[in-house]
C-alpha cells in the first residue's frame, strides 16, 4: 500500500484548520457567555440599588439576604482590619 502524501498532508492540514477554528470558536463563546452573566450582575445591582426598598415579598427577602451578607462582610473586614493592626503592633 503506498502513502498518498498529498491526500495526508491536506487532511493534516485540515485537521489543523478545524481544531483552530474550535478553539477560536469556543473563546468566543466562553467569552459572549461572560458577557452575559456580567450584564445580568449589572442589571441584579441595578435593581437592587434602586427598587429594593419597594420589591414585592420575594425580592423583599433577597434583598435583605443581601444587606445581612453586607453587614457580615463588613464585619469580618473590620475583624480582618483589627487583626492586622495587631500584627502591625
Amino acid at each position: 500500500m503506498q502513502l498518498d502524501w498529498r491526500s495526508t498532508t491536506h487532511a493534516l492540514g485540515a485537521r489543523a484548520k478545524y481544531a483552530g477554528r474550535m478553539a477560536k470558536l469556543s473563546m468566543a463563546l466562553s467569552a459572549e457567555q461572560e458577557a452575559i452573566q456580567n450584564a445580568y450582575l449589572e442589571i441584579g445591582r441595578l435593581y437592587y440599588e434602586t427598587h429594593c426598598d419597594d420589591s414585592d415579598l420575594l425580592l423583599s427577602q433577597l434583598c435583605a439576604e443581601v444587606r445581612a451578607a453586607n453587614d457580615r462582610i463588613a464585619d469580618m473586614q473590620r475583624e480582618m482590619d483589627t487583626l492586622r493592626s495587631a500584627l502591625r503592633a
